[in-house]
């Protein structure tokens, strides 16, 4: 067996790149878990990554990594199925991954540059956050999330409808299904989030709870690519 060949590595992306992602995703300040403040509250955002500095440039450096990786699999998944009745979907669907993990790697960045950055200033995002030096940074930061969330999204269920027409096995068509569901809910929760700003929260809840769907997909796609390869050297 080829642990080094492109088919290999792509698998153990799958499994790896989102879950690091998603757990780093957790744990970083202003998030979930650590200091969580809501994306409607820039002040509660800078004063939670300028208060836990480090921890905020290692886990973006660790959700880059895993958005990488996660890339990296995806495209191995439609270079082993070039050709396939999907094909066109499959190539979309990777086609806008692509640009929504850009957009989420430069979101990842902002947030290390406002942690790190002026660090004096993060009094005066508590007087009035529009009016603050990190203004123009947040609004940029924002708007790169919500449309890179729709890209993932939309991307993902392209993807998976793709792996659908390409694919056997009752269990693992359940679940792309499934996959394929989360994409569209993801598309309209973040879509919403752009279009109704008093929503911006609970609808950009909704994009970001999708992921947990997606990461369990992902890697039992990672587990069927290595698993295709293993059965061609056989």
């Amino acid at each position: 067996m080829n642990f080094l060949s492109t088919n290999k590595l792509g698998a153990i992306s799958l499994v790896f790149g989102p879950t690091l992602a998603f757990v780093m995703f957790l744990i970083q300040p202003g998030g979930l878990l650590l200091d969580p403040a809501p994306l409607s509250d820039p002040a509660g955002l800078v004063g939670a990554w300028q208060a836990n500095a480090a921890m905020v440039k290692i886990t973006a450096g660790l959700i880059m990594l895993g958005l990488a990786l996660m890339a990296f699999g995806m495209y191995e998944v439609h270079v082993a199925h070039r050709g396939s009745r999907g094909d066109g979907l499959n190539m979309a669907g990777l086609a806008l991954i692509s640009v929504g993990v850009i957009a989420w790697m430069a979101v990842q960045s902002l947030a290390v540059t406002m942690a790190s950055t002026f660090p004096s200033q993060a009094a005066a995002v508590q007087g009035d956050a529009l009016s603050s030096p990190w203004s123009a940074i947040y609004i940029i930061r924002i708007s790169l999330l919500l449309s890179g969330g729709v890209a993932v999204s939309l991307g993902l269920l392209l993807f998976a409808l793709s792996v659908l027409i390409d694919s056997r096995g009752t269990v693992f068509n359940m679940l792309t299904w499934l996959a394929a569901l989360a994409g569209l809910v993801g598309v309209i929760g973040w879509t919403v989030a752009i279009f109704e700003s008093g929503l911006l929260d609970s609808a950009s809840s909704v994009g970001r709870g999708m992921y947990v769907i997606y990461v369990v997909w992902l890697i039992t796609l990672g587990i069927r690519l290595a698993k295709e390869e293993e059965r061609e050297e056989g």
